[in-house]
């Protein structure tokens, strides 16, 4: 049992990356408490994971409040515009939850949103670009790379629907949501970028 919890083990790594993965998580939350310093903290989220995937996350508080200082004012303009669509989303889902019309449709449609809106933050992480290329960008590498953006719909579309039928998770597990919904789909999408990256030499 002692060499369970001794050394680095595989139960000790794997432990650690849940530990910092919630971490940035709750760091997370507390950025976007400000609502207009949302998109800074999620840009931040999303390059934590992408370079955890990779053993390159440093520490962490100081890599998370690094990135976020970096893209707290080229991030404004663009989480504005995705926050008006965001609300628009929630609005309709509400409304169809209500009447039981399209409640299905705005699922997916809501799923689709937050697939983008990983695309555009993963972008905005790794590459410096402006506002207006980087929601362009974001569209075409959904599009590229389509079957895991698919993939990735079904994933969110599940945990939409799990938090909608017990919305008791909410409260129980609010400090894992950013880790929920971002973890695995910057991971993935770094490894899309990586490949990316290499095949066109950027």
């Amino acid at each position: 049992m002692k060499t369970l919890f001794a050394g680095d083990t595989p139960y000790n790594r794997v432990m650690t990356k849940v530990f910092d993965a919630v971490l940035v998580s709750v760091l997370t939350l507390m950025c976007c408490l400000p609502v207009v310093t949302a998109g800074a903290a999620l840009t931040a989220a999303c390059g934590m994971y992408m370079r955890m995937a990779k053993d390159r996350e440093g520490a962490i508080l100081l890599s998370y409040l690094a990135a976020f200082r970096a893209n707290l004012k080229e991030s404004i303009g663009g989480w504005i515009l995705l926050l008006a669509g965001l609300v628009w989303i929630i609005a309709d889902l509400c409304l169809s939850r209500q009447y039981g019309i399209g409640y299905g449709m705005m699922i997916v449609l809501a799923a689709l949103y937050g697939v983008y809106a990983v695309w555009y933050f993963c972008l905005r992480a790794r590459f410096q670009e402006t506002t207006g290329s980087a929601l362009v960008n974001s569209l075409k590498f959904c599009i590229a790379f389509l079957p895991l953006s698919l993939g990735l719909c079904l994933y969110l579309a599940a945990l939409l629907v799990l938090l909608l039928w017990q919305p008791m998770l909410f409260a129980l597990q609010l400090f894992l949501a950013v880790a929920g919904a971002l973890y695995l789909p910057c991971v993935l999408i770094g490894k899309k970028m990586d490949k990316y990256i290499e095949e066109r030499n950027v």
